[in-house]
């Protein structure tokens, strides 16, 4: 293997792989092959190098399932599930802090990988996006 197998591609690749691999083999995405699925299209998605971002339609019917005259403006079921995923996500790292760690930003069907230079700190979530879990989260730590 010579050096340039080691890019910063390369290291990103190996980070979203290390990223994605953790958070599957949690009790959570165990119990959740819906859930499972998705982070591994999402992961599998940016890992092939797309530049078009993904659209309702292409994760209802070839992440979720669903049929291929799948409405998306009439069914909200993949904006449902990714912000379930979303949550998910956020809860693992609330409780599982990490110098890295994927995150799916709001509005985007993309997942990102945060903290993975030495540059670039990971960023910590927003209060405003989950305050009553938080807050049920902090009251469990006491």
């Amino acid at each position: 293997m010579s050096n340039d197998d080691f890019s910063v591609g390369g290291s990103e690749h190996l980070q979203l792989c290390l990223e994605r691999d953790r958070l599957l083999s949690t009790p959570e995405f165990s119990r959740s092959p819906v859930m499972s699925k998705l982070l591994s299209f999402l992961v599998a998605y940016k890992l092939e190098g797309n530049t078009q971002p993904l659209k309702a339609y292409s994760i209802a019917v070839e992440a979720l399932g669903r049929s291929e005259d799948f409405d998306p403006q009439t069914d909200s079921y993949p904006r449902v599930i990714m912000g379930r995923l979303r949550k998910l996500i956020d809860n693992h790292y609330l409780r599982n802090p990490s110098s890295t760690r994927l995150s799916i930003p709001l509005n985007q069907y993309e997942v990102v990988l945060e903290g993975a230079s030495s540059d670039e700190p990971p960023k910590p979530m927003s209060v405003k996006a989950h305050p009553f879990r938080i807050t049920a989260f902090l009251l469990r730590l006491s």
